[in-house]
């Protein structure tokens, strides 16, 4: 199943250890957010704010790090391995979360 996240507020959110592979973090703000051990493959970062993220020793495979702000974020341990990836194809099954 696929995640949309597209413009989600997660500033500060916890996300240790989440798997967000596949997910759609368009323009998602993740300011101050802890991914550490997240999952985070294959994920569209187009406009997402990453700044003072914590992404230490998270998975990152396929995952284009150049639209995102990473201003301050922490990146020690991340892991960019092609194979690491966790999915090879998706089915495009959308979750859509709203906030609050």
């Amino acid at each position: 199943m696929e995640i949309n996240l597209i413009g989600a507020e997660l500033i500060g959110a916890d996300l240790r250890g989440a798997d967000l592979s596949g997910a759609d973090l368009r323009c998602a703000n993740l300011h101050q957010a802890n991914l550490s051990g997240a999952n985070i493959t294959d994920v569209d970062l187009n406009g997402a704010d990453l700044s003072g993220a914590n992404l230490a020793n998270a998975k990152l495979a396929g995952t284009d790090l150049s639209v995102a702000d990473l201003s301050g974020a922490k990146m020690n341990g991340v892991n960019l391995k092609q194979e690491e990836r966790k999915r090879a194809g998706s089915s495009h099954h959308w979750t859509t979360w709203s906030g609050s």
